[in-house]
C-alpha cells in the first residue's frame, strides 16, 4: 500500500507548479480530483508553441494520475458541487492569486465550514499577504527575482532564463508542506493552512553565494557547469 492511500485531494491548481505538487502526491497514493472551470480550463491544455510543440506542453505529465471534473465556478451550482468534493477530501490545493478563491466563495473559511479539518495548500507568486502579494508571475520571473538567472550561464554571455526547474522545485516543496500538514493533523487533530510563495525559493538558493561574494567585496558572477564548459570547448575545437 502506498503511503498516502486513502487521502483525497481537491485540486484547484493550474499551470505547472501546483499541479506538479498534486501529481507527486498522487504518485504516493493520494486520490487527486482536478477541478477546472468549464469557462476557463487549465491553460496548459492548450498548444504551447514556445517549446516548439503544438500539443499541450506539460499537462499530460502532471495530470496523468488524476481524476478530473469541469465545473462552472461562476455559478452557485458549480460552487456547491466543488464544496461537495472538498467535503469528501482531506486537502484542498489552489494556485491562484490571493483573493481569487475567496471571491469565488471557496476561500479557507468557506471550505472549513464544509470540512472542519481540511488542509489547504495555497501556492502563489509572492505569498498570501504583504506588499507584493498582488503580483502574478510564472517560472522565469521567479528565477530572475531571486538572482538565479544572473548567476547562471557563461561569464561572457547573458543571464540564463530559468524555467521548469522553478515550477518543479516549488511543486516538490509544496508536496512536502502538504505531507507535513497531514502529519500534524493526524498527531494533533489541528487543521493547517500551508502557503508557498514561489518568488522566495530562488532567493534561498542564491543567498549563500551572493552573501559570500558580498563579504569578499566582490559582485557575484555567472559560473557555468563543467559539462557546459566541456561542450563549449569541444564546439570551438570543431568536434
Amino acid at each position: 500500500m502506498k503511503p498516502l492511500a486513502g487521502i483525497r485531494i481537491a485540486d484547484f491548481t493550474v499551470h505547472n507548479a501546483g499541479p506538479f505538487a498534486t501529481h507527486l502526491l498522487s504518485q504516493l497514493g493520494a486520490q487527486v480530483i482536478k477541478i477546472e472551470s468549464a469557462m476557463r480550463p487549465d491553460a496548459f491544455r492548450k498548444p504551447h508553441p514556445v517549446y516548439g510543440r503544438m500539443g499541450p506542453a506539460t499537462f499530460d505529465q502532471v495530470a496523468s494520475n488524476k481524476l478530473s471534473v469541469r465545473l462552472n465556478l461562476k455559478k452557485p451550482d458549480g460552487i456547491a458541487l466543488a464544496k461537495r468534493i472538498v467535503a469528501a477530501s482531506d486537502v484542498a490545493a489552489e494556485s491562484f492569486r490571493p483573493g481569487v478563491m475567496a471571491r469565488l466563495g471557496l476561500g479557507y473559511e468557506a471550505l472549513k465550514a464544509v470540512k472542519e479539518d481540511i488542509v489547504m495548500l495555497s501556492v502563489s507568486s509572492s505569498g498570501q499577504s504583504g506588499p507584493d502579494s498582488h503580483f502574478a508571475g510564472y517560472a522565469p520571473l521567479f528565477g530572475a527575482w531571486g538572482g538565479l538567472g544572473e548567476l547562471t550561464g557563461y561569464g561572457d554571455g547573458p543571464p540564463v532564463e530559468i524555467r521548469h526547474v522553478m515550477d518543479h522545485t516549488v511543486g516538490m516543496n509544496a508536496a512536502f508542506a502538504v505531507m507535513a500538514a497531514l502529519h500534524r493533523r493526524r498527531a494533533t487533530g489541528w487543521e493547517r493552512i500551508s502557503t508557498l510563495p514561489r518568488a522566495k525559493l530562488p532567493v534561498r538558493w542564491s543567498a549563500k553565494r551572493c552573501s559570500k561574494r558580498q563579504r569578499a567585496g566582490a559582485a557575484a558572477h555567472r559560473q557555468h557547469a563543467p559539462a557546459h564548459g566541456t561542450a563549449r570547448r569541444l564546439s570551438r575545437a570543431g568536434r
